[in-house]
């Protein structure tokens, strides 16, 4: 009703907004992205009164954002995906105390998963992420700078057949080299220059 529409709390007083956003109810507690513009777009919670409407866990400290979203609800337990500075756009979850928000694992160390949708089913959580592929992780593990493809290899398949339609648009039909030796220096080029193998 008109009447039992209030102000809950001004979580940014002045001219600014808290940008809250991204409502989800978690257990029998309201969480949502917000910024009190001392610390960023961070994750609140409210059980709608004033002095229960509070900040969880600045998870980037200071005042920049942690981008955290997909906030989900499984058995009373919130999970979302966040950037804290150090790991991009991973997988955490809350409890709604401080304590109890925290990264679940850095799937793409180095990288971001960005597990998105996060989807309740039955109870359980699933997600579809990026992640690093076997062949990356041996790279990494190995200490590996550069890798050689071959054509038909498995894990390699169709990479090259992309790379020769490439050459042949760029040097072929785009401008057609006079001679061999022109073609073969601009290729040297462009295969040192992208690197692709």
């Amino acid at each position: 009703t008109l009447a039992g529409t209030v102000l809950v709390n001004e979580i940014n007083p002045g001219p600014g907004d808290a940008k809250a956003s991204v409502f989800t109810v978690v257990g029998d507690t309201l969480l949502f992205r917000a910024t009190d513009g001392q610390n960023g777009i961070e994750l609140w919670k409210s059980d709608g009164t004033e002095g229960g409407t509070v900040l969880v866990k600045d998870i980037q400290a200071g005042s920049a954002s942690s981008f955290l979203g997909g906030l989900t609800d499984v058995n009373g337990i919130g999970y979302f995906r966040a950037n804290d500075g150090i790991h991009q756009n991973e997988l955490w979850r809350t409890d709604g105390t401080s304590a109890g928000t925290y990264l679940i694992k850095d799937i793409n160390p180095g990288g971001f998963s960005n597990p998105f949708p996060l989807l309740n089913v039955e109870g359980r959580l699933f997600f579809v992420c990026r992640g690093m592929s076997g062949l990356q992780q041996l790279v990494q593990r190995e200490g590996i700078r550069h890798v050689v493809s071959r054509t038909h290899h498995p894990q390699t398949l169709g990479k090259c057949e992309r790379l020769w339609s490439t050459v042949g648009a760029e040097f072929w039909e785009r401008v057609r080299p006079d001679e061999l030796g022109e073609a073969r220096e601009r290729l040297s080029h462009y295969f040192a220059h992208y690197n692709f193998f």
